[in-house]
């Protein structure tokens, strides 16, 4: 027999269960947003608890503790370089073509096609558009031209891009237009074993960007000079 009394306890009772299932909610959804969800406003806290040498070489490692905003100490290995990288994209505006070197890569063990790359040492170079011309004399055997860099910051100043989340390190990034052949150019370096290939194509570095033939880095920096150059004949 239906009582008024059974019905309110049974809608008290899914009404508490209710608020219950929307507090949760909200709780949830808060935690979404937190983790899942980028917020502007926020900044979130990071400390490094400590900090410990693993390899000490041409680039170093370290484990590095690092306590998250959540308060885990989380740790990472770090690859350390003092000195920042350039990277150089030549293009001939006359043929319409690019230079690409094929070097030696330790890691893989094979010639692997790319652009001009070095480090700017601080002891060696006055600055990093000069260790970008010291490169390309030695690696592709060209020099002069229009040199642009492809990365400014937001003052329109030369910007350098970060290598990899797990380094300290960056990289500068130039374009240089219509360089020409060295007299006598720069001697390499004696670790370094690298062959030249002339006349490339835009369609060629993108078909070898495409087929895996190109680090990362080299990619990246190729199609950044393309749409540059693209730009420029817009």
């Amino acid at each position: 027999m239906f009582h008024p009394y059974n019905f309110l306890c049974f809608f008290a009772l899914n009404y508490i269960a209710i608020l219950a299932f929307l507090k949760d909610f909200k709780s949830l959804d808060k935690r979404i947003v937190l983790q899942g969800q980028r917020n502007p406003l926020s900044k979130p806290k990071f400390e490094i608890v400590d900090e410990r040498s693993a390899y000490n070489g041409w680039r170093t490692i370290t484990h590095r503790d690092i306590r998250m905003p959540s308060g885990h100490i989380a740790t990472f290995d770090i690859m350390k370089q003092n000195d920042p990288t350039v990277l150089v994209f030549s293009w001939c505006t006359k043929s319409l073509s690019t230079t690409l070197i094929h070097e030696l890569s330790p890691g893989k063990m094979s010639l692997n096609c790319g652009v001009v790359a070095g480090i700017c040492e601080q002891s060696k170079h006055d600055s990093p558009l000069e260790a970008a011309k010291f490169e390309l004399e030695e690696e592709a055997h060209l020099n002069g031209g229009e040199w642009i860099s492809l990365i400014t910051d937001s003052e329109g100043n030369i910007g350098t891009l970060p290598t990899e989340k797990y380094s300290t390190s960056s990289s500068y990034a130039f374009l240089v237009l219509d360089p020409v052949p060295a007299i006598e150019p720069r001697t390499l370096d004696m670790e370094e074993y690298i062959e030249i290939e002339r006349n490339v194509t835009a369609s060629e570095v993108t078909r070898r960007i495409q087929c895996g033939e190109m680090n990362i880095a080299s990619s990246f920096i190729c199609l950044l000079a393309l749409k540059h150059i693209e730009s420029m004949n817009e």
